[in-house]
């Protein structure tokens, strides 16, 4: 009896413990993620939906996005999960125009393959801004070595971080998203 009390114990010890680590591992990318976000600085060229000739540049850095819900999507145009969750981001933002929703779509494609880019912006009607990650500065930032990848920062805390395909027109988003944005 008193051995299985022991092992007991120990799997309970066990478990508790393993959540402890979780957490923790929680709280690192949390931080990890949060302080590189405020020191967000892009100078960049952004890609409309009209054609190839009229990108613009943006200048965005954190004093204008701290207080909005902020969506960083990492994304390339042969990445068939990103092509395939680019319509639940379009359909998101088509119905929350809000100032203070800002979806950044970070493109990791090479530089031959702008015009490929060029055409998923029009196929899909792009409505957010997408920003050309030349020499993968913001991937390295980040620390994206894979792709997509979507961090979700609300007020400049990171909220989540979803590796792989997500559905950003999911009640729970679309939820979340209305709640912080009042």
């Amino acid at each position: 009896m008193v051995f299985s009390a022991l092992v007991i114990g120990q799997v309970v010890f066990d478990y508790f413990d393993s959540k402890a680590d979780q957490n923790s591992k929680e709280q690192e990318e949390k931080v990890f993620y949060s302080s590189k976000f405020k020191r967000l600085q892009i100078e960049s060229s952004e890609m409309n939906n009209q054609s190839e000739g009229q990108n613009k540049n943006i200048n965005l850095n954190f004093s204008n996005l701290k207080d909005k819900v902020v969506i960083i999507n990492f994304w390339a145009s042969w990445c068939k999960p990103c092509l395939e969750e680019l319509p639940s981001l379009v359909s998101l933002k088509n119905k929350i125009d809000s100032d203070k929703l800002e979806i950044l779509a970070i493109n990791t494609d090479e530089d031959e393959q702008v015009k490929a880019v060029s055409k998923i912006i029009r196929k899909f009607k792009i409505n957010f801004k997408v920003v050309y990650d030349r020499k993968d500065k913001f991937a390295e930032i980040f620390d994206v070595s894979a792709i997509p990848v979507t961090l979700i920062f609300i007020k400049s805390e990171l909220y989540l971080i979803k590796r792989g395909q997500m559905d950003f027109f999911s009640e729970e988003i679309i939820d979340l998203i209305k709640q912080n944005i009042k």
